[in-house]
């Protein structure tokens, strides 16, 4: 086990941001297509609409058995999967007119947004990294805003110059390609096949186990702190969702124009960029609680302040501060379980938290969508978010308390 494990965990951890970013990528700048699909399929937007729907349910039923799934089959096989399904989505969307057929593959792409996406990435960084492993997960997070925001005007102009058709299908060659490549020749499996240690490993006489880290996965079902970690995930990933998929629309409520909405959207993007990167620096730096209770309050308060906030400086108070809780979204459970369960049971633990917050974010976006036809304004709504991130807050309080550790 003596092997040096920094280039090899270096060149896996630069690989798995790339695959990871190659999985969500499409499916974060799939808006950019609906209004050519529509007009070229003459359907609906809720027809379109129910594609995405179904790609969530089937990330939900994959991630669920996730664990499973990695124990079976192991990870380049998966993220080999995860490419052709991403592959698949994105080229029948290029070349098919047939509705049925994009739902089938949006569904199936479900699959791949867990097998090479968030899930696959938490887990590998939890394999491969003991020190600065929270941020190494907001490195992902980091990745994909980035290229997000540097890509979506590439994207846009395409779809203008050449038709939706073609980027959809220059897409799929690149993600699916990628993420194939990736997985068979630089995404390496867990150090301890390769005879290394994670990086920043310490041996038993320099550190203590994890609480829970001799427990079975059905053991670890049965305890409190995995539940709430779960619970944690959920709630986050269902306030996150309404802020990202109803923000342009938020903005133009306070009194902003279209272009006006799209221009502080643009600092939404490099607020959640920011907030990761700081979650992931407090976390490791002094603990996930500290991250996650500065963070989760300051997300709390800009959402319970709503009705105070006006025009543009109401806006862009808004934007900057309610991806704080971006952070405990995409960071803070991994992060806590593998401090109180270690990694022997890392896949299915992961699978699971991708699951929770799956569902969170196909709930988040129908909840707003109902508490804004029924009042006609987003304040209602942002008063329930706001006092479920206080909620999130008590509860990374609780869970940081030892007695709750009893397990």
């Amino acid at each position: 086990m003596g092997k040096n494990n920094t280039k090899r965990g270096c060149i896996t951890a630069i690989a798995t941001m790339l695959m990871v970013m190659l999985t969500v990528l499409p499916l974060n700048t799939i808006g950019l297509f609906i209004r050519p699909i529509c007009k070229e399929l003459q359907i609906t937007t809720a027809q379109l609409s129910l594609c995405f729907s179904l790609n969530a349910i089937g990330a939900v039923a994959t991630s669920f058995f996730f664990g499973r799934l990695y124990k079976r089959f192991g990870k380049k096989p998966l993220i080999v999967v995860g490419g052709i399904t991403v592959f698949l989505y994105l080229f029948s969307m290029s070349v098919s007119s047939n509705l049925f057929l994009i739902y089938v593959t949006a569904a199936v792409a479900g699959i791949g947004g867990t097998t090479s996406g968030f899930a696959m990435g938490q887990l590998t960084m939890t394999e491969w990294f003991d020190k600065a492993r929270a941020t190494m997960y907001s490195s992902l997070t980091i990745t994909l805003s980035l290229f997000v925001a540097l890509l979506s005007p590439i994207i846009a102009s395409g779809i203008l110059n050449f038709g939706y058709r073609l980027v959809l299908l220059v897409e799929a060659f690149i993600s699916g390609g990628g993420i194939v490549l990736l997985g068979l020749f630089a995404v390496s499996k867990s150090p301890e096949k390769y005879g290394m240690r994670p990086i920043g490993y310490l041996s038993a006489h320099h550190k203590m186990e994890p609480i829970g880290a001799s427990l079975t996965m059905a053991q670890i079902r049965k305890t409190l702190p995995f539940w709430i970690a779960l619970l944690i995930s959920l709630m986050t990933c269902t306030v996150g969702r309404v802020a990202s998929t109803h923000g342009n629309n938020f903005f133009q409520t306070l009194g902003l124009s279209s272009t006006q909405a799209s221009y502080v959207s643009s600092v939404n993007a490099i607020a959640t960029l920011v907030w990761s990167v700081l979650f992931g620096v407090l976390s490791d730096k002094f603990s996930p609680k500290i991250a996650a209770v500065s963070s989760g309050c300051f997300a709390a308060a800009v959402m319970l302040m709503n009705p105070l906030l006006a025009g543009m400086s109401g806006a862009l108070l808004y934007a900057i501060f309610v991806e704080a809780e971006s952070g405990i979204a995409s960071i803070y459970s991994p992060a806590v379980v593998a401090k109180v369960y270690g990694k022997q049971e890392a896949a299915q633990m992961i699978g699971l938290i991708r699951c929770f917050a799956s569902i969170g974010s196909i709930m988040g976006p129908v909840f707003a969508g109902i508490l804004y036809d029924r009042f006609g304004n987003y304040s209602f709504c942002l008063f329930v978010t706001g006092t479920l991130m206080i909620f999130v807050v008590v509860l990374c309080i609780v869970l940081d308390n030892k007695k709750v550790w009893k397990i």
